[in-house]
């Protein structure tokens, strides 16, 4: 049965309120799927570098542990590439059939178009 978990840091520095919308997120989003690895998109922002932030809950379905290390991962927004980077530095480990909330920081030179902060997703290339 999937479970949801919090990186050590988040799980202490988290607000109530974020953790609660986390929570039903996962609650509606956490069942077994098709793919192994699974992104559903939390929240997007800029921060005071311009650097694209997008917080996703990351869904590992599969029997074995998960982490992204050395990988490339899109943003896009109705289809269409905003953002590009590959993320060298390792996420935390993931859990077999665990689902852990986490930010991916994509640096302003690395989007493609202006990012309209809405109709977003997230995925492996």
């Amino acid at each position: 049965m999937q479970r949801l978990e919090f990186e050590k840091a988040w799980d202490r520095t988290i607000a109530q309120e974020d953790r609660k919308r986390i929570e039903k997120i996962f609650s509606e989003t956490g069942h077994k799927n098709e793919q192994n690895i699974v992104f559903t998109l939390l929240n997007v922002a800029r921060n005071h570098k311009k650097d694209l932030l997008v917080m996703v809950l990351i869904h590992n379905f599969s029997l074995e542990p998960y982490q992204i290390k050395d990988e490339t991962l899109e943003y896009k927004e109705n289809n269409q590439l905003v953002a590009r980077h590959r993320f060298a530095l390792p996420t935390p480990m993931i859990p077999a059939q665990t689902s852990m909330p986490w930010t991916f920081i994509f640096p302003e030179n690395s989007l493609a178009s202006d990012a309209n902060l809405v109709n977003g997703s997230i995925e492996k290339i």
